[in-house]
Formats: structure tokens, C-alpha cells, sequence
């Protein structure tokens, strides 16, 4: 019975320990980044591919079991993925090592084409075991369409499901996203059983009815959805810087959360993009700032509607700066983890939704850590564990 007993508890130990490795190897935490390289590609000569040209890339994500990329494109009109492939050593990163080999056409659920000004298409996330991608539509305010989740199959294109928001998003004069500012990202966590979008800037609620949200720090919403059974759970408040440089009078400038990534666990990147009409402190007028968060410890604030003064919201610190680059920007909206370099450091890949302006151009920019994983403490008890365990199994 002893020896039962022990054996059950070294196998507990071994589980214990096994799952605590896995979810520390899961975790892809940065502290500090490398740049690789970059490719541009200008918009009065865009790439073609199948007969259209490559522009507006709001969303990249990394099937790595069969090395390719899936880039979103949100064309106003035949919104579409293109399929390509990056060429990511550690090495210097070029034009030359971008091929795009496919264009696929999203539908409805009828298989026939959205009607335009009915949909805005922004990010992308490939699910490899239903061999669909879930992108998320930012509807259009002004038209009183609600932000969604739609599932397309990544074959052919189609339409697969609609994930609806709670009504708090409903579009109206005094509630809802502002236009142009709702569902501009989207990450899958646990496994791809949860899915996390959040809104560009604050609900019209949330924002006092600010008429330019994006001049001051607002606190926008993160919304977390069942990706099996499309159910909306907890919800996080997130705060989002003021623009970059503020623009002369009647000039134009808006600053948002445009894209999430999950990095393991309740940690994530975020990325958040300013721009300002004729800014001159970057030249280009984007201003594109790399953070980290985690989730814990932040205020569920699925049932505060209104949100007031009493929410913690998450806390998140600046990864890296890409004005520190010293480079042309372009209007940075898309993030995955690439590849694993040889050394063990995980590469980023960023990409540039240039509006289909041809005075703009798309844009890869690629970074690697600045070093490879190290064991964290907790992975050092888990080794011990299955030392331990290892040790009284020869004994």
C-alpha cells in the first residue's frame, strides 16, 4: 500500500512539475528586443497578388507547422488574407525575404461578397485545428453596426460564425465605440480556448462623450469571448495613451490599441499607435509604442457600465519605443511571434496597414529578444521536483 501511495504521489509530483515547465516554456515575456530588419514596399507600386494589389495590412499571424503567415487585408471593398512566407535567420531581414504566395476573398455565410461600407476587417488569428481564422470586424458606428468576431474558413473564405458583442457595444449617440475606434485587435489565449479583442479607445459611456477621446487618456475596454461557444466573460479596462503630438487646430490626430498578442499565461503585448495630420516630430506623423501587461490583479469590469473612478485597471510597462528605431513608420497595426531562432530566441513581426495610400507603404519590421529564455524561479522548483522524483526512483 506504500508503495502505492508513493508512487502516486511521485507521479502528482511529476504532473505538478511537468505542468509548471509547460506553462513556463509557453510564456514569451520580452525583456528587450533586437532589430533585424525591415521591408517596404511603396503604395503607388504595390505588390500584386491574384490581381490585387497588397495593401492595408491590419493583421499577421504565424502558422509555424507549416511556416506561412496569414496577413490580414481590410480593403473597403473584396476584403481578403494573403498567405506568405518570411525568410527569418537572425540575419539582416529585407524585401527579399517576403513572398507572398496566395490571396483568399472573404464571404458571408452565403458564400456571396460583403456589401460595402458594412464591415471593417481588421486583425487575424489562425485556428489550426478547425483550420479557420477569426477576425475581427470594428462595424461602423456611424451606420449603427456593432463590432463582432467572425470566423472564416481559411480555405475558401467563407464565413463560419458571427460572435456577438454584449449590447454595451451597440453603436448610438450616446453609447457604443466611436467610429473607427472599436474592435482594431485580436489574440487567442489558453490554448485557443479564449479569445481577447478590446475596443481602440473608450466607449462613448466610459468616455463622458469626449468628441476626441484620443487627445487625453482614456481607458478603453478588453473583452474576453468563449472561442468554442462565442460567450462573452470578463472584461478588463485598459489605459490608453494620449496622442503622441497634438495637432494644430482643425488638423486631425487619433491614438488607439491596435493590436494584442498573447504571450503565455495572463501576460500580453499590446501595441499602440499615434498619429497626428502634418506631424512633424516624426516625420511621418505615427508614433508606435510596444507594451506588456498581465491581466491579474486588473478589475473584471464586464457588469461596471458606466466605468467610474473605482476599477483597477491593468498595468502595463513600455517595451520599446519604435521612434528609437530612427526610421520611417508607417501605420503599424499587426503582431505575432514568429519563429524560434537557433540561438532560442523568439522573433516578433510587425506589419503596416498603409490605407491603400499611395503616398504611404506597407511595412515588415522584425525583431528578435535580446536574449534567449532564461528558467524562471518557479521553473528551478519544478527541475528540483523531478530531481527529486528522479533521485527516489533510482533509489
Amino acid at each position: 500500500m506504500r508503495n502505492g501511495f508513493q508512487k502516486t504521489r511521485i507521479g502528482l509530483l511529476t504532473l505538478v512539475s511537468l505542468a509548471v515547465l509547460s506553462s513556463v516554456a509557453q510564456a514569451q515575456r520580452f525583456t528587450g528586443l533586437e532589430f533585424l530588419g525591415q521591408a517596404t514596399f511603396p503604395g503607388n507600386n504595390p505588390v500584386q497578388v491574384g490581381g490585387t494589389n497588397v495593401g492595408g495590412l491590419s493583421g499577421i499571424d504565424f502558422d509555424a507547422a507549416n511556416n506561412r503567415y496569414f496577413i490580414n487585408s481590410d480593403a473597403p471593398t473584396n476584403p481578403r488574407f494573403y498567405t506568405a512566407t518570411l525568410n527569418i535567420d537572425g540575419g539582416v531581414f529585407d524585401n527579399s525575404d517576403v513572398t507572398f504566395t496566395g490571396v483568399t476573398s472573404l464571404t458571408n455565410a452565403g458564400g456571396v461578397a460583403f456589401p460595402a461600407n458594412t464591415f471593417d476587417f481588421e486583425a487575424i488569428r489562425y485556428l489550426p485545428g478547425s483550420d479557420t481564422v477569426l477576425i475581427p470586424d470594428e462595424g461602423n458606428a456611424l451606420a449603427g453596426i456593432a463590432p463582432s468576431i467572425r470566423e472564416f474558413n481559411a480555405t475558401t473564405g467563407q464565413q463560419v460564425r458571427q460572435i456577438i458583442s454584449p449590447s454595451k457595444f451597440n453603436p448610438t449617440a450616446t453609447t457604443g465605440p466611436y467610429f473607427n475606434l472599436s474592435y482594431e485587435s485580436l489574440t487567442l489565449t489558453n490554448g485557443g480556448s479564449t479569445i481577447l479583442t478590446g475596443t481602440e479607445n473608450g466607449l462613448r459611456q466610459d468616455t463622458g462623450n469626449v468628441a476626441n477621446p484620443s487627445l487625453t487618456p482614456q481607458l478603453a475596454r478588453l473583452v474576453t469571448f468563449d472561442s468554442v461557444t462565442g460567450t462573452a466573460g470578463a472584461e478588463f479596462a485598459y489605459p490608453v495613451d494620449a496622442v503622441f503630438e497634438q495637432p494644430q487646430p482643425g488638423n486631425f490626430a487619433v491614438q488607439g490599441l491596435v493590436e494584442l498578442l498573447s504571450l503565455g499565461g495572463d501576460d500580453y503585448l499590446s501595441i499602440e499607435r499615434s498619429f497626428t495630420v502634418g506631424g512633424a516630430s516624426t516625420g511621418t506623423g505615427y508614433a508606435i509604442r510596444l507594451y506588456q501587461f498581465s491581466l491579474a490583479g486588473a478589475t473584471d469590469v464586464r457588469n461596471i457600465d458606466p466605468l467610474n473612478g473605482g476599477v483597477t485597471p491593468i498595468t502595463k510597462t513600455l517595451l520599446f519605443d519604435l521612434g528609437a528605431l530612427g526610421t520611417p513608420l508607417d501605420n503599424i497595426e499587426g503582431v505575432t511571434l514568429g519563429p524560434t531562432l537557433e540561438d532560442g530566441r523568439r522573433t516578433l513581426v510587425l506589419v503596416s496597414d498603409d490605407n491603400f495610400g499611395a503616398a504611404q507603404f506597407t511595412q515588415f519590421l522584425v525583431f528578435a529578444s535580446a536574449s534567449a529564455p532564461e528558467p524562471s524561479s518557479l521553473a528551478l522548483i519544478a527541475l528540483t521536483c523531478l530531481g527529486v522524483v528522479i533521485r527516489r526512483r533510482v533509489r
